[in-house]
């Protein structure tokens, strides 16, 4: 049978958030960042708006091209142990993918570097033919949107939602977790534990489970 392991990203593969780095890298402060997402958790606006209002403070700040992305893109740390869990998962005959809630561009410079097989993100950067920062497509909820991403890829591969392993830290991997029986949990997010499989606290660990 087929094995197939899904990854969240931010948290997970990398030390901290890519749209936290992203957004303070490109002008944003670190206290309007943590502002507009406590917002949207406290649901004083929707995923929409949260988007929105992130467009305009980028464009405001000027500080987004194409080609200051490229130089972002390198800065991004990733967790320790995340390219020798990537090389024993494909030891093992797994096939790896990412399944994100962050920026196309952004995930798929990281995990080129790590040699993912499959990635699916959320949100996308559009640039102008200039180079300038013109918008952010979405495609909504991230929790929604990553769990129909989990479906497609688990079909794509012949899979089993159940049989798929996915390895997530947050709250936007929960409708994954409902949906596998193999959900690894990283780090302590409590709503994931009802429908988690395993939990731990390093990516080494996981190597064990696999």
């Amino acid at each position: 049978m087929d094995k197939l392991i899904c990854f969240d990203f931010d948290g997970t593969l990398t030390e901290s958030s890519s749209w936290y780095l992203f957004n303070t890298h490109f002008g944003m402060t670190a206290e309007e960042d943590h502002s507009l997402f406590q917002q949207y958790l406290e649901n004083g606006f929707d995923y929409k708006n949260w988007i929105a209002q992130i467009i305009t403070i980028l464009k405001e700040r000027s500080l987004l091209n194409r080609d200051s992305l490229e130089l972002f893109l390198s800065t991004i740390p990733l967790r320790d142990g995340a390219k020798e869990l990537l090389n024993s998962c494909k030891e093992s005959g797994y096939t790896t993918a990412i399944i994100s809630g962050g920026l196309k561009q952004v995930v798929e410079y990281v995990s080129c570097a790590l040699g993912v097989d499959h990635v699916i993100t959320t949100s996308e950067l559009v640039f102008n033919e200039d180079g300038s920062f013109e918008t952010i497509v979405d495609q909504g909820d991230e929790m929604y949107a990553k769990v129909k991403a989990f479906e497609t890829i688990c079909k794509e591969y012949g899979v089993s939602s159940e049989d798929a392993i996915a390895v997530g830290d947050g709250g936007n991997d929960l409708e994954i977790f409902k949906k596998t029986k193999k959900g690894i949990i990283l780090g302590n997010y409590e709503p994931l534990k009802e429908f988690a499989w395993k939990q731990v606290q390093s990516l080494s660990e996981i190597k064990e489970l696999i």
